[in-house]
């Protein structure tokens, strides 16, 4: 499955957080796409979108949302 990854994720990755990393290496195979969020690009083209702002959007009704434990 393809994965919309938010900015705050790709933040953390930037700055060398060893988690963020191994937690974006890990990702299952497939075309991982970066980009700034945007939940209905995610929605429309069927990918979990990847942030660490649960909060923000837990409220959209079907969409796909995984936030790393990292």
């Amino acid at each position: 499955m393809p994965f919309l990854i938010d900015s705050n994720v790709l933040i953390d990755v930037s700055r060398g957080n060893a988690a963020a990393i191994k937690y974006v290496d890990g990702l299952a195979d497939g075309l991982h796409v970066f980009d700034s969020l945007v939940a209905a690009t995610a929605m429309e083209k069927a990918l979990t979108l990847v942030t660490l702002n649960r909060k923000h959007y837990r409220m959209i009704e079907g969409l796909q949302l995984e936030v790393p434990d990292y």
